[in-house]
């Protein structure tokens, strides 16, 4: 049977232990390449939402059963592959992607995106939109391998340029608009400690930004109900439009974290997994970032005092915006997605 190459694979983490951020990413690289004209499909493990969020995207997907052994697993992903006459995979499994690429690239053109993970290259291209250098420290054991390294290539939807604020943006703040984003998940709860350090305070409007794979959402929901300056807002769908009204953002130290900068917007941040944190202290020596540091460090006060002394420092806040500039462009999709039409058309 002739393999078709025009036809894509993404197997990503949907386990809402691990966040939201893998899935996003490859479902927004997913969607630009069917505007490129390719068929697409997932392997996920079963997941409700993720689920719901492919139907409604029109992308079909298969639910496979997780196993410990990568060599069952490999076994069942090829026999997905052969049944839909793909030769292309895109993984996106964070500590697993390297075992599967190793196993797959045996049988099919891998593509790897990789963050902190990966040690070795088996993949046939692995992009890594990272900055930190010690996550560039790969062994090359495929010799036809090709590596992509930087900012350059880190996957944000084109919507958050399109939305970049400017120096006119930061001004004296009369009733300033503060973001909470504590992730897709945000399994430890973040949210609720962070929305009572600032609840107290006067004059500000916040908003609550929550992801798919958040649990607690009536409780969110009932915490707030008597705060007429707060709002809960959920998976929203144009979640650039929320964070470019924002004059000062609370997030992880994830991904969200690149998106912020590629807004120019002023941050606090709080890292949540040992890999965040060389993100949020690398953002905090080029200025962008205020970190306060692990989340088991983390207090209502800490978090308070740090809002306060930005929210009233204009100067503070417009260094904050010059100094994302010098972090991303924010068009790694475009390049990310090319170099791929390129490589498998």
């Amino acid at each position: 049977m002739k393999l078709e190459k025009n036809i894509l694979c993404f197997r990503c983490i949907t386990d809402p232990k691990k966040g939201y951020g893998n899935f996003a990413r490859s479902l927004l690289l997913a969607e630009e390449m069917k505007r490129r004209n390719f068929s697409i499909f997932f392997i996920i493990e079963k997941n409700s939402t993720v689920e719901i969020l492919l139907e409604e995207r029109k992308i079909s997907f298969y639910r496979l059963t997780s196993s410990k052994s990568k060599i069952i697993e490999t076994k069942k992903i090829l026999k997905i592959l052969q049944k839909n006459n793909c030769h292309n995979i895109i993984l996106d499994m964070r500590e697993y992607g390297e075992i599967l690429s190793k196993k797959l690239v045996k049988h099919v053109y891998v593509i790897l995106i990789d963050d902190a993970w990966g040690k070795n290259v088996y993949a046939n291209i692995i992009f890594n939109g990272t900055m930190i250098k010690k996550f560039h420290n790969y062994k090359i054991k495929n010799p036809n391998s090709q590596v992509f390294l930087g900012t350059d290539y880190w996957l944000c939807d084109q919507n958050f340029l399109r939305s970049q604020k400017t120096t006119h943006n930061i001004q004296n703040l009369k009733q300033p608009i503060l973001t909470i984003s504590m992730g897709g998940s945000d399994p430890d709860e973040l949210t609720f400690i962070v929305y009572r350090s600032i609840s107290h305070l006067s004059n500000i409007k916040i908003q609550i930004i929550i992801g798919p794979f958040f649990k607690k959402k009536l409780q969110l929901k009932n915490e707030v109900k008597n705060n007429k300056n707060t709002s809960v807002i959920v998976n929203p769908k144009n979640i650039w439009n929320k964070f470019s009204k924002s004059d000062l953002v609370i997030s992880n130290a994830g991904s969200t974290l690149f998106e912020l900068a590629i807004l120019r917007l002023p941050v606090i941040c709080i890292s949540v997994v040992d890999h965040q944190i060389p993100y949020a202290k690398f953002f905090q020596r080029k200025g962008s970032v205020k970190y306060l540091g692990f989340k088991n460090i983390i207090s209502e006060k800490k978090i308070s005092l740090a809002v306060i002394d930005l929210l009233k420092n204009k100067s503070k806040r417009k260094t904050m915006f010059t100094a994302c500039k010098s972090i991303i462009e924010g068009k790694g999709l475009f390049t990310v997605s090319s170099i791929i039409e390129k490589k498998i058309i």
